[in-house]
């Protein structure tokens, strides 16, 4: 006996590692993974959790919090009044008993004529009825959790079992040709039906009553569910869960769902549609996958609503959907289009670690409480659709820290375009290239950004934005220009082109601007300003006298921030004009040589920097007319005798000073530009 108990613990810990490894496998695929690959890991997870027909009696209440996630989905708090020896616990209306999975389909409710006085049905009553079928390794199985490779004739006209008493035992004999007397599709429409009807929200704690389709992956399912919730004109509330259920096509438009409805790991085959569903309680799709497209456009989640994890394979669309509790869609991933357009969410909007393969529309959606987008990734494959927030209200602190925004102008476009961010808002993403995302952005609160890095670091990243804005100006040249190009259907079109696309860049660049001004971020202000405004310069309608100042602007002053370089430029201004002078005094006087004349040319140009224009308003008798070279030039030569300072010579000699004075002012000013900026005197 105790070999045989060892056996069974090694056994069933064999078990629970197969049930761990393939739920963890499920849950952790990449989301890279082909869709081939998605069904075979789905598949492994369900046959790891066994549903077949023995499997539905081991629910592991004698394991207690020990039995494996596969035991769990067994388990059924059935009301007192079932059949069954099972444990009962609790008391008065929350008293319920221990049963399972197969007692929930043994029982007769719904389907009590096949055996009639029989409260909970044998195998050989449900195998009758057509309702547990065999497959070709022996295995039984209710016709809803029926495997995928076994074969099962939905018009029921193959032979069937049927019993024989002999000495108060049960035998089995083949009948011959016999066939069930009714639809066993009929039989299960039925018994979805009757407890749908019977299910109520139970008290916190007690019996479960919920329609119970863990596991059912029955062809035809969804439609099955639809007609079972219809009752004439008044459709009967939703309780079920459905944990690791598949289903092909599922129609439950306008549904409602009671109680907490459960549709973990659930697959979705075909269309889900689940527009202007309501959903009163909890809903958990946790970990499903949706293969085709999935529609909630309208639908109403007065409960928490949780999607973490789940995979979306064709368009996902949320669009006028309403959550007053808190939404959760952390890790999921959404391979086709996303659609959240006009969403309210009264209840804190959770996306961490979300993944946006294609087009994504938040426009016009509410949310009234946090909302966190941290870790998004929005890929930046080629061909995706853009990122829109656009007029979309975010109420309180809105996190997009560590998201990664692709650098495709064609993507993050005025991402966020007349988005309002009414409080704090949390971009703190060390790769932000998506400047252009903020055209037109409104952030009435706090905005925090990720620290800056070294000048160059930053520099060479704003280039990889300028490159791919350019590579965006192309491929517009590229579609504009292709045959068949139709601007009339092109809803882009006023995006397009390079004034479009750096007008775009530069006005997002002025919103970060005026954010980090506000914020008394000069850093961080001075960098988008600096960026605005190579941006600007690559704008075609910018005059080119204008290209060049900002240019000239960014190479004397680092665009106001230098103070190093304007200075510098001012010593050798001071150097290069005493080199002018000094040569056109050596061109009219040969003798113009020796330290004492040269240093007459070097104090003139040094004055013309600490007395502006003073050859305009000195006099002859001021100490400027005693310098060596003024003299050569008054005289047009040599000075024999004082010279009256006029004629062509002198008038050209002073405009040239006068251009020394004007060039000296403007660096002293970046100089002192930059001193301020440097310790903010304001």
């Amino acid at each position: 006996m105790a070999s045989d108990a060892k056996q069974a613990e090694v056994e069933q810990a064999a078990k629970d590692a197969t049930v761990r490894a393939a739920a963890n496998a499920w849950r952790s695929r990449p989301k890279d993974l082909p869709a081939h690959a998605r069904a075979a890991l789905w598949e492994a997870m369900w046959e790891a959790y066994d549903f077949s027909w023995n499997g539905l009696a081991d629910a592991g209440w004698e394991r207690g919090d020990k039995a494996n996630e596969g035991q769990r989905l067994k388990r059924w708090r059935a009301p007192v009044g079932v059949p069954g020896t099972g444990p009962v616990h609790g008391h008065s209306s929350a008293a319920w008993k221990e049963a399972t999975l197969q007692d929930y389909w043994r029982w007769s409710i719904g389907i009590g004529q096949i055996s009639p006085g029989a409260p909970m049905l044998s195998d050989f009553a449900l195998h009758n009825a057509g309702l547990l079928v065999e497959d070709s390794t022996g295995t039984l199985w209710h016709i809803l959790h029926l495997r995928s490779d076994a074969t099962h004739d939905k018009d029921a006209t193959q032979p069937r079992l049927q019993r024989t008493t002999q000495d108060g035992s049960a035998e089995y004999r083949e009948s011959e040709g016999g066939s069930p007397s009714r639809n066993p599709h009929a039989l299960v429409t039925g018994q979805i039906t009757a407890r749908l009807v019977a299910a109520a929200d139970d008290p916190a704690g007690g019996p479960d009553t919920r329609l119970r389709l863990n596991g059912a992956r029955m062809p035809g399912l969804g439609e099955t569910l639809r007609q079972a919730s219809a009752k004439d004109t008044e459709p009967n509330p939703i309780r079920l869960t459905a944990i690791a259920a598949a289903f092909d096509h599922v129609d439950l438009s306008g549904a409602s769902f009671a109680s907490t409805a459960r549709f973990d790991v659930a697959r979705f085959a075909g269309t889900a549609l689940f527009g202007d569903a309501s959903f009163t309680g909890e809903v958990w799709f946790d970990g499903a996958s949706f293969t085709g497209e999935a529609w909630f456009g309208g639908a109403s989640f007065t409960g928490e609503a949780w999607f973490g994890g789940a995979s979306f394979a064709g368009k996902a669309w949320f669009g006028g959907a309403s959550f007053e509790n808190e939404a959760n869609f952390n890790n999921t991933h959404f391979m086709g289009e996303a659609w959240f357009s006009g969403a309210h969410f009264e209840g804190r909007a959770s996306f961490i670690g979300a993944h946006f393969e294609d087009l994504v529309r938040f426009g016009l959606a509410h949310f009234a409480s946090t909302a966190r987008f941290t870790r998004v990734i929005f890929d930046a494959k080629d061909g995706a659709g853009p990122i829109r927030f656009q007029t979309a209200i975010f109420e309180k602190l809105a996190d997009f820290s560590g998201a990664q925004l692709p650098n495709q102008p064609e993507r993050i476009q005025g991402a966020f375009k007349t988005a309002r961010f009414l409080e704090e808002a949390r971009f703190e993403i060390p790769q932000l290239t998506a400047f252009a995302a903020f055209d037109g952005t409104v952030f009435k609160g706090k905005l925090l950004l990720a620290a800056a890095r070294t000048e160059a670091e930053e520099q060479a990243r704003f280039a990889s934005v300028l490159c791919a804005t350019g590579v965006a100006v192309r491929t517009d040249l590229e579609t504009t220009s292709a045959k068949g190009y139709d601007p009339i259907k092109d809803h882009n079109k006023l995006e397009r082109g390079a004034n479009a696309r750096f007008s775009a860049l530069e006005r997002g660049l002025r919103e970060l601007k005026r954010a980090m001004a506000e914020e008394k971020d000069h850093g961080q202000e001075h960098r988008f300003f600096r960026f605005e405004l190579q941006a600007k310069r690559h704008r075609p309608s910018i005059p080119l006298w204008e290209k060049i100042a900002s240019w000239s602007y960014g190479v004397l002053s680092d665009y106001g921030n230098s103070i190093g370089r304007p200075l510098s430029a001012l010593v050798l201004s001071v150097l290069a004009f005493w080199v002018i002078y000094w040569i056109w005094g050596a061109s009219l006087d040969q003798s113009f040589h020796g330290l004492e004349k040269e240093r007459s040319a070097l104090e003139f140009s040094i004055r013309n920097v600490m007395q502006p224009f003073g050859p305009w308003t000195a006099t002859v008798k001021s100490t400027l007319f005693q310098l060596e070279i003024v003299k050569i030039v008054t005289c047009g030569g040599p000075p024999a005798e004082a010279c009256t300072p006029t004629g062509p010579g002198w008038l050209s000699f002073r405009l040239l000073a006068t251009l020394q004075s004007v060039l000296s002012l403007l660096l002293a000013f970046l100089f002192a530009l930059a001193l301020r900026k440097k310790f903010q005197i304001s």
